[in-house]
């Protein structure tokens, strides 16, 4: 029987991105995926107008509804979380599923380029914190990165070698197990840098950067590191595979109008299924 994902994250009304888009490439991967929206929005949180609906109480209520039917899940992602009272209960579950065996898997969702999304509120943070503190893995960008480890974001737009592997001893220290911290700039080069708790293994994998946003792209990166990593491809190989993944459907697709919509994984089945 395939290995089960539960998925905890937005569900966005416009493009394939999020839970969309995690689902598409894992199911890909021939996990069966249990998505379980953690708001439902109008679009991503970078743009100029967004609807937001929480749905903190059908989360909760799914918790109760899973436990009282004995769901048993391989591996647990989150993503987005809207509320304190949202990321008290998938802390809580996040505990209990893990002492099951199941592996927890963070993206802390909160913003990027130096600062916080829009609509996500500074004490989020905290919250997250308390989430990669019992996580086995954590991909957070840099800028998410430096809010969990207590550094201004704004003040770090290029990072020095020593300084960006204090950044990853800072959230080991915190409690990260291991991690793959996206979009840092090191020295002057677009870098992926992270730490491996198996292979006691720090890495600096440098970036073949296309100047191109789409929105979703660090679903696709994260839900190919989880799929990768449940396969026991060791953190290091299975972030190398998600960089160049997202680089090919980059370099593939770059002329795209609509860069909101994310990127047309409807599309690129031979390449995901190449993941498989």
């Amino acid at each position: 029987m395939a290995q089960r994902i539960l998925l905890i994250n937005d569900l966005c009304g416009y493009g394939t991105i999020s839970l969309s888009a995690m689902s598409s490439i894992l199911e890909r991967m021939h996990y069966q995926t249990s998505p379980l929206p953690t708001a439902l929005v109008s679009s991503t949180l970078n743009r100029q107008q967004v609807a937001l609906l929480d749905t903190s109480s059908y989360v909760r209520d799914a918790f109760v509804a899973w436990d009282a039917l004995g769901v048993r899940f391989d591996a647990i992602a989150t993503g987005f979380i809207a509320s304190e009272d949202e990321a008290e209960a998938i802390e809580g579950f996040c505990r209990k599923k893990a002492q099951e065996g199941a592996l927890v898997f963070v993206d802390p969702i909160m913003g990027d380029n130096g600062a916080l999304y829009k609509r996500v509120d500074p004490s989020t943070v905290e919250r997250m914190r308390r989430l990669v503190a019992i996580s086995d893995y954590t991909v957070p960008n840099a800028t998410e990165a430096c809010l969990l480890a207590g550094i201004d974001p704004a003040e770090v737009a290029s990072f020095s070698k020593a300084r960006v592997l204090e950044l990853v001893e800072r959230l080991r220290d915190a409690g990260a197990s291991s991690l793959a911290i996206t979009s840092c700039v090191v020295e002057g080069t677009d870098c992926v840098v992270g730490y491996d708790e198996k292979a006691d293994e720090e890495f600096l994998l440098p970036i073949d950067y296309i100047p191109r946003y789409f929105a979703g792209t660090g679903d696709i990166f994260s839900s190919i590191v989880l799929g990768k990593v449940m396969q026991h491809e060791n953190l290091k190989e299975a972030t190398a595979l998600a960089m160049q993944t997202v680089h090919t459907l980059i370099a593939r697709h770059q002329d795209q109008e609509d860069v909101f919509l994310g990127l047309p994984l409807e599309e690129e089945t031979e390449l995901l299924d190449s993941l498989a």
